[in-house]
């Protein structure tokens, strides 16, 4: 009977263990994102609602935790999780100046791995910080386009459309005003010299000013008004972002003149309403496809945590790519957008675990 009993008992504790292992393997990967926006802003609303989609294919549960566009609120975001009795596997952040290096400390004192995406290094920030795997051990790596070589490309657009309009001045040079985001940005900075450094490179172009519009549409209607009375031959206003493009539109429309006809803007981001502008030629140009990088890093977290280290196939520095989209090319895009749901891709498609001889990451739709 004893040995009946301890039979049973001896049953009962594998039936546990198997069932606590059950649940241990069935757990989740854990990643708290901290967005540096407001709830429901276009862009950062299509950065997290792509990530989701990543995150669903790929049992991971991601937390996102919003800091409203103030750089202070994102720092004490970052320490109130890490400070928590259950942290999360990974934290994902964007870099904004002055606070990265104390997320990364945060983050290493707490042995907490973290991912730095969407933007460079704040230029003041960059020596302290380092590259990843570098000061931070635990900062695995970070992923972020080329802001000013898409600041130029988004110049060469306007410009080039307003010459084949003829929208020239008496000197046969085309007139530039700049709508920007904050100067905490290395985003805007980035995409402010990438305009300048066009317009060194040409004769035939003056740039008379650039303005911050802090990425609002309200402050870049503002903003646009002011220049265009101060500079009445103006033909091209550049925006770093579609919202921004769509202000300067709006005030473009109010002085009686027809935006894509009269005068040319574009601006950053492929918000819907952003390529919808383009394919009806109000806006000449959209640069995008980098709100797809939160996805991409979904996929390389998901693979590292199950021991596939994304550093050995293509570094802790991940370039992202953005493209011009106009009038010429923006009915492909714009469909994907209104017919193909994210929850449509198939992101485990893109992760080594599930392709063992997947031998470089291909991140494209």
């Amino acid at each position: 009977m004893r040995c009946f009993i301890y039979a049973i008992f001896k049953q009962c504790i594998f039936i546990c263990f198997l069932c606590l292992t059950h649940t241990a393997l069935a757990a989740p990967i854990k990643i708290t994102f901290i967005n540096p926006a407001y709830p429901n802003e276009v862009f950062w609303e299509m950065v997290t609602s792509f990530m989701q989609s990543a995150a669903n294919d790929l049992e991971i549960e991601l937390r996102v935790l919003y800091s409203h566009q103030n750089r202070m609120n994102s720092l004490e975001i970052a320490k109130e999780i890490l400070n928590a009795d259950e942290k999360p596997d990974y934290l994902i952040f964007h870099f904004q100046a002055q606070v990265g290096s104390h997320i990364l400390q945060a983050a290493e004192k707490e042995k907490v791995y973290s991912f730095a995406f969407n933007t460079n290094t704040p230029k003041a920030d960059k020596l302290d910080i380092g590259v990843p795997r570098g000061k931070y051990k635990y900062w695995l790596g970070h992923m972020f386009p080329n802001d000013e070589n898409a600041g130029f490309l988004l110049s060469s657009a306007l410009v080039n459309k307003a010459i084949q309009e003829g929208r020239v001045d008496s000197r046969g040079k085309v007139q530039i005003i700049g709508l920007t985001g904050t100067n905490e940005s290395r985003a805007a900075l980035d995409r402010n010299r990438g305009l300048e450094r066009f317009t060194e490179q040409r004769s035939d172009v003056e740039l008379h000013q650039i303005v911050d519009a802090s990425w609002d549409r309200a402050k870049a209607n503002y903003a646009t008004g002011i220049l265009l009375s101060r500079y009445p031959d103006t033909s091209v206003v550049w925006a770093a972002s579609d919202e921004m493009s769509f202000g300067a539109i709006q005030m473009i429309e109010q002085k009686g003149l027809n935006p894509g006809i009269d005068m040319f803007t574009g601006g950053f981001d492929w918000t819907p309403d952003g390529l919808k502008a383009v394919k009806n030629e109000k806006m000449t140009a959209s640069i995008g496809g980098h709100y797809m990088e939160g996805g991409w890093v979904m996929v390389l977290l998901h693979d590292h945590y199950h021991g596939i280290d994304f550093a050995e196939s293509i570094g802790t520095i991940i370039r992202s790519k953005m493209k011009v989209i106009t009038s010429s090319n923006v009915q492909p895009y714009l469909k994907m957008h209104e017919t193909l749901g994210w929850d449509d891709i198939d992101f485990r498609s893109y992760s080594k675990k599930y392709n063992s001889k997947l031998k470089r990451y291909h991140f494209s739709l």
